[in-house]
């Protein structure tokens, strides 16, 4: 298994499954996708950051894949990295560490709680927020790594309808041929 394509595969079909959540009004699902977002994003960021203080294109493998048997490296863990190599700021770093709480609320006592479905919805856009800062963040480490030429970021022009078709089968690679359209 090459395990830069897995993780690729991951976070494409986990986009998909974000897309459908928001569009079916799924506000705990769309928290969790966020939230499974975010750290897949924030592992890619780390792993780049490393590339261009090392000028080299070494992929961190267990950021990117962990067994049943392989040390589990929390959430917590990738955002402490990602403030630590400044690859985040203190407020954002503050803004996740909220949001995981937030999420776990959601997750753990949402029944047991006072917590309610718009709670829910206001904390899924706190998400989407964050969300975006983080894709800039890591577009930014993209395109220092493009212009260093250094890391395993290129610039690679692709037909767009190319493109399409090996993102969607990157989605349902990862959906293991359960149509979700």
């Amino acid at each position: 298994m090459d395990i830069l394509d897995n993780f690729l595969k991951g976070i494409a079909g986990s986009a998909g499954l974000l897309n459908r959540a928001i569009e079916n009004g799924s506000f705990i699902e769309c928290v969790c996708i966020y939230a499974n977002q975010i750290d897949a994003l924030l592992r890619i960021g780390v792993i780049l950051d490393s590339q261009l203080k090392e000028n080299n294109s070494t992929i961190v493998d267990n950021l990117l894949y962990q067994n049943e048997s392989d040390k589990i490296i929390y959430e917590r863990s990738i955002y402490k990295r990602a403030l630590e190599n400044n690859i985040i700021s203190q407020n954002l770093f503050d803004n996740l560490s909220d949001l995981y709480d937030k999420r776990n609320r959601v997750v753990h006592r949402y029944i047991i709680s006072g917590l309610t479905t718009k709670d829910i919805l206001d904390i899924a856009v706190e998400y989407e927020t964050v969300y975006k800062k983080i894709i800039t963040v890591i577009a930014n480490l993209e395109t220092k790594q493009i212009k260093s030429n250094c890391g395993m970021t290129v610039l690679k022009r692709c037909e767009s309808s190319k493109l399409n078709f090996q993102i969607i089968n990157m989605i349902n690679d990862k959906h293991g041929g359960i149509n979700l359209t």
